[in-house]
Order: structure tokens, then sequence, then C-alpha cells
């Protein structure tokens, strides 16, 4: 039989046991955290080469077509479609020639048909019934002639009035494309002379986009120009710079006009595009990752080198190194104030200050 007095030795020994096992893992712990400190942050970096590189200035543009025919009310009225274009009038819908596209619903000119057709019923009434006078001898050739004569110009004017009213239905006079700039629903009520759509026809669309006045010494006619949508890597299309305005417009920018030479995937005339324009080719510059940059709140530009930590063998620390950004293209920039062969912090650096003590994870870690 057990002896009870051993009892509280034993729970004494627990004690004991549970902790140093404490204590054994809070120094591991603090040998872990002394670890980390003494490696510092993971960052990503990239060794600094010279390349060829052609810096870009984004512009934004819309596709203007060249040719376009403007579709007009020709009379006062209230708008309606046909089943296609039911809520109204839409950017980029093909037509083709002859086709309806709107119609205007003008109360005098319905009106007047209206009356025309009753003065043709009511001369064609006449005309039959002094037709049964002259040969009951009732009444005489001449007012058979007169009245005949009225039924003629009666049918003349309604055949005008049905033209006219034919002129109200607003038709694409050849195929091409919608423009619409204000969408007008059914139902609205328009002015005559007012511009529902165009129709752009014919030829390649040419771009027109807008510049800041200090861009303008970096444009020139003959520039090499992609198009793009929302900062896709996916070109829509190809161009080169026609036209840079010298008149600086109320919002201080220029007139940027490029003509379209590939309109693979381009968007329909009066959409906006990115008019990603090539300035100036280098043949040997130095580019880093756009996100190796920091910015500050003045403008200026930092990057962060990577350097072995003084008196601590294996660590490395970083060096904030002032750069000038000379240009920016396809996610890098072209900067000076670094060294090839540097390498450059890539990733983290928000969290990073000067003299950060930092670990280089490897691609793929």
């Amino acid at each position: 039989m057990p002896d009870s007095r051993l009892k509280p030795f034993s729970r004494a020994g627990s004690v004991l046991a549970v902790v140093a096992i404490t204590f054994s893992l809070f120094s591991c712990r603090r040998e872990q955290l002394a670890v980390g400190e003494l490696h510092g942050l993971p960052v990503r970096t990239e060794e600094v080469k010279r390349a060829p590189f052609a810096a870009t200035l984004t512009l934004i543009g819309t596709v203007r077509p060249s040719q376009t025919i403007p579709l007009m009310a020709p009379r006062g009225g209230i708008l309606s479609y046909p089943g296609r274009f039911a809520g109204g009038l839409r950017t980029g819908e093909r037509v083709r020639h002859g086709e309806a596209l709107a119609f205007i619903q003008n109360e005098e000119a319905r009106l007047a048909l209206a009356q025309g057709r009753l003065r043709v019923e009511s001369a064609g009434a006449e005309e039959q019934r002094l037709t049964k006078s002259v040969q009951l001898g009732i009444s005489s050739k001449i007012e058979l002639d007169e009245s005949r004569i009225r039924a003629r110009s009666a049918r003349e004017s309604l055949a005008s009035l049905e033209r006219e009213s034919a002129r109200l239905a607003i038709v694409a006079s050849r195929e091409g494309q919608l423009v619409v700039s204000q969408v007008y629903p059914p139902g609205s009520e328009v002015a005559a002379g007012t511009t529902l759509a165009e129709l752009a026809v014919g030829g390649m669309p040419h771009v027109e986009g807008s510049a800041a006045a200090s861009d303008r010494p970096r444009l020139a006619p003959g520039q090499r120009v992609r198009f793009s949508i929302d900062g896709s890597a996916d070109p829509r299309g190809e161009g080169t710079v026609r036209e840079v305005a010298s008149v600086v417009d109320r919002a201080g920018t220029i007139r940027v006009t490029a003509v379209v030479t590939d309109a693979t995937n381009l968007p329909a005339p009066g959409e906006g595009v990115e008019m990603q324009v090539e300035l100036s080719r280098r043949p040997d510059a130095l580019t880093v990752p756009e996100e190796a940059l920091v910015i500050t709140s003045a403008g200026s530009a930092a990057v962060y080198v990577l350097e072995p930590a003084a008196n601590m063998e294996g660590a490395h620390e970083v060096r904030r190194v002032p750069v000038q950004v000379m240009g920016r293209a396809g996610g890098r920039a072209a900067v000076s104030g670094v060294e090839e062969h540097d390498r450059i912090v890539v990733s983290g650096v928000e969290g990073l200050a000067d003299k950060a003590m930092v670990v280089e994870v490897k691609p793929g870690a």
C-alpha cells in the first residue's frame, strides 16, 4: 500500500516540472524573438541593370470617326423608336443603309395629313356626284371638269403631306456605326434640328486626347501610340501622333490628336481610351519596378538599397537613396541616383526606414 506521506512531495515535483517546462518554452520563444530581431523584416530584392527603355506618357482620349453624318430631328415632336432601339439609340451599334432609327410624332403634321385625306375623300365624292348629274343633264360639263381639277389638286396635296410625314422617320442614309452624345429616351419631346446621334461612316478613326501644358515639350508628331482601356496591358490598337496643339485651353491642357494605324479591338467611336504615347528611347537606362519607389508628400522619390549590416556577419540592412524618375513605362521607371548592380528592395518598402534590418527572401519562397 503506497505511503500517503509521499503525496505532498509528488505534488511539489509536478509543480516544479511544470515551472521548468514553462521556463524552457519561454527561453526558446525569447531566443526566437532575438533571432527575428537580428534578421529583420522579410523583403524581396532585385539587381539594378541597364537595358533599353522607352518612357511613355499616358493621356485620356476619345475615339473619333473619320467622317460623320448628323442624324437630326426634321421637326419638333415626340420621339419613338423601332423595337431594336426600344430604350433609345446606343453608341457603337452598327446600322444598315435605309434602316429606320427613330420617329417624330408631330401633332401639326398629323393634323395636316388627316385634313388632306378628308379633302381627297370630299373631292372624290363631289366628282362622282357631278359625273352622275352630267349624265342626267342636271349639271354642266364645265362644273364636272372643275371638280376633277379640285380632286386632282387634293390628291397631289395629300401625296406631298405623306412625303413630308415619311421624312419624320429618321433613317440611316449609309451603313455605319452610331455615336450618341446624349441619349433621348422614348417619349422625349425634341425641337426641330436636334441632333439625336451621329453616323460614323468610312475611313480609319482617330483619337483626340488631352495633355498637361507642361508636357508639351515632350510630345511631337510621329510618336508611336498604343491604345488601352482601364490600364490593361492588352493593346486595343496602335497609332501615331498627328498633331500637338500649341494653344492651351482654359483647363490648362493641350489637345493631342493621333491617327489610328491598327484599329484591332479599338472601341467604338465616342468611347474613351488611354493613349500610351512612347517618348524618346534610351538604349541603356537604369530601371526599377514602380513598386520599389517611395514617393514623399513633396513628390520626391527614393529607393532602399540592400547593404551588409555593420558589425553583424550575415545580416543585412537598407539605405534610403534619393532618385530622380526619368520616365515610366510598363510598370517600370527609369531612374538616376543608383548604381548598376545595386540590390534594391522591390516589395515591403512601406514598412522600412533607413538602416532597418531586413531578410532577403528568394523568389518562390
